[in-house]
C-alpha cells in the first residue's frame, strides 16, 4: 500500500490493536454485569466502532472509499442508539441496525483482514488484532441476534421471558436497553464456535439464516487469520535465516 493511503501509522495501529481488543473483552463482560450497569455493553459497542473507524478508516487509496467507511461507521453507532432508545412497540427501528451494522463490519472485516496481511511482522500487537477480530465477530453476531429478537419476539426459543413480549399496554413504554442481551451473548459465540449446546434455537427462518451465516463466518475467520500469520511467520524467519 502506497504510504499515502495508510492514514494510521504502524506503531499507532498497534496500539490501537490493543485497544480495540480490550474494548471488546471488556463490552463482552458487560453482557454479565447487574441492572443497570449491564448497559455498559452499549457504550462498549460505540467504543468499538470508533476504534474501528480510527484503525481503518483510512486504508484505502482513494479518499471516497475512506469517506464511505467513516460514514457507515457514524451511521451505525447513530442508528445503535436509536434503536436502544425506541420503545419496545416501534419493532421497526431494528431494520435500519440491521442493515447498516451488516455492512458496515462486512467492510470493517475487509479492512482489518488486508491490514493484518500487510503487517511486516507477527508481533503480539499484530496477535492481538487477529483476536480482537473474532470477538468482534461474536459481539457484532450478539447485537444482530438480539435486534432480530426485538423486531420478532419469539425468533429464539429457550430464552428467559422478556419485556418484549408482554401484551401489557405499560410494556409499550419500556425500551430496548431494558432487556437482557446476556442469553443471545452467549447463543453468538456458541453458534460461531459450532459447540451447539441445544439449549436456545432459532426459531424464524431469519434467525436460522442469521445462525447458519455466523456458524460458517467464526471457522472461515480463523482459517483466514491462522494462513496469514503462518505464512507471514514464516516467511519472516526465512527472511531471518537468509
Amino acid at each position: 500500500m502506497p504510504p499515502a493511503a495508510q492514514s494510521t501509522t504502524l506503531p499507532t495501529a498497534h496500539r490501537l490493536y490493543g485497544w480495540l481488543m480490550l474494548a471488546s473483552l471488556l463490552t463482552l463482560i458487560a453482557f454479565a454485569l447487574p441492572p443497570p450497569l449491564d448497559r455498559i455493553d452499549k457504550v462498549g459497542f460505540t467504543v468499538v466502532v470508533l476504534l474501528q473507524i480510527q484503525l481503518l478508516g483510512g486504508m484505502s487509496p482513494r479518499q471516497s472509499r475512506n469517506r464511505s467507511f467513516r460514514l457507515l461507521g457514524w451511521l451505525s453507532a447513530v442508528s445503535l442508539w436509536l434503536w436502544l432508545l425506541t420503545p419496545v412497540d416501534l419493532r421497526g427501528s431494528g431494520i435500519p441496525v440491521l442493515v447498516i451494522w451488516i455492512l458496515f463490519q462486512a467492510y470493517a472485516y475487509w479492512r482489518l483482514i488486508t491490514r493484518l496481511g500487510q503487517e511486516p511482522k507477527v508481533t503480539a500487537s499484530v496477535l492481538l488484532g487477529a483476536i480482537s477480530g473474532y470477538v468482534l465477530l461474536g459481539l457484532t453476531a450478539s447485537l444482530l441476534m438480539c435486534v432480530i429478537e426485538s423486531i420478532n419476539p419469539g425468533s429464539f426459543s429457550g430464552l428467559p421471558a422478556s419485556p418484549l413480549a408482554d401484551p401489557r399496554p405499560e410494556a409499550t413504554s419500556l425500551t430496548v436497553t431494558q432487556v437482557n442481551f446476556v442469553h443471545l451473548a452467549y447463543f453468538a459465540f456458541v453458534t460461531m464456535t459450532t459447540l451447539g449446546y441445544g439449549d436456545v434455537l432459532p426459531v424464524t427462518p431469519v434467525a436460522q439464516i442469521a445462525v447458519i451465516l455466523f456458524s460458517i463466518l467464526g471457522p472461515v475467520y480463523l482459517a483466514v487469520m491462522l494462513g496469514l500469520l503462518i505464512g507471514r511467520y514464516l516467511q519472516q524467519e526465512s527472511d531471518a535465516v537468509s
